[in-house]
């Protein structure tokens, strides 16, 4: 998986996963029972965060191969990729490894897990009938064959599975947990797209209300046109009424002194 679109996914995947660890290491620092499920999401995300470093080289290989072949575009939109997910790869890692470290006190009470911490930042392949202790067997196969991220871990099956196998077996083992990986990372992105697709038709409706209610608006500022029109012709008529009554006031009282000035002559 060395497309720019699944690695984007991929690093989202493992930030959720770095939150469900946080949230599993503070019910484990709480006594909860919650507090088990810290252990077996770390070979998960160690794998992750490798198969992340891959895709980013073979999109670094991608990158100089268009560049040779003059793909400059092409390139180029790779290289601003690239600076984005190292970033996001360089961050996830630190919260990874912070998550990771061996507590100082516990480190200092046990000697025998100071020598054995360099060997377990790497994955290796060895055949099961060494001489090395249950433990160390049982953190190497955690690291190894840790489940997808799920709300149920159940990465004790896949370290049933993993039993008596020799390194070819285990080496197709961990290709079938990375393809399901892969498809599960298919799923994911296509549960994506539908919520985007699913945003954008919302979107769409909500422009066709905005434009109803624009409509809506240009309607009712037309209605209080016409009204002010109207109040302004009222205004204009009952002025007019005014006027002539005064008019006719006047002409009266002209008539009136007309004829008192008739009779007393």
């Amino acid at each position: 998986m060395s497309t720019t679109g699944h690695l984007f996914i991929l690093a989202d995947h493992i930030k959720l996963a770095l939150l469900e660890r946080q949230r599993a290491s503070s019910a484990l620092a709480a006594g909860t029972s919650l507090g088990a499920e810290a252990d077996s999401q770390d070979g998960h995300i160690a794998r992750s965060l490798e198969q992340l470093n891959e895709g980013i080289a073979a999109l670094r290989t991608e990158e100089d191969r268009l560049r040779s072949a003059g793909s400059e575009d092409a390139a180029n939109d790779i290289d601003d990729s690239l600076i984005t997910l190292s970033k996001q790869l360089d961050s996830l890692t630190s919260q990874f490894h912070r998550f990771t470290a061996p507590d100082p006190l516990s480190a200092s009470s046990s000697p025998s897990s100071s020598p054995s911490a360099p060997a377990s930042q790497g994955v290796r392949f060895r055949d099961l009938d060494t001489t090395a202790g249950d433990g160390a067997a049982d953190v190497e196969a955690q690291q190894l064959f840790g489940t997808r991220y799920t709300d149920a871990t159940d990465s004790a099956g896949y370290r049933d599975e993993a039993d008596d196998m020799s390194n070819e077996q285990i080496h197709t083992f961990h290709d079938r947990i990375m393809d399901e990986q892969d498809a599960h990372l298919d799923r994911l992105g296509e549960s994506i797209s539908r919520q985007r697709e699913l945003s954008m038709r919302i979107g769409d409706e909500l422009d066709a209300h905005v434009g109803m209610l624009e409509d809506t608006e240009a309607v009712v500022d037309r209605h209080q046109s016409r009204l002010d029109r109207a109040r302004r012709s009222l205004n204009r008529i009952a002025e007019d009424e005014s006027d002539s009554r005064g008019m006719m006031t006047i002409v009266i009282l002209i008539i009136i002194l007309i004829l008192l000035i008739a009779i007393l002559k």
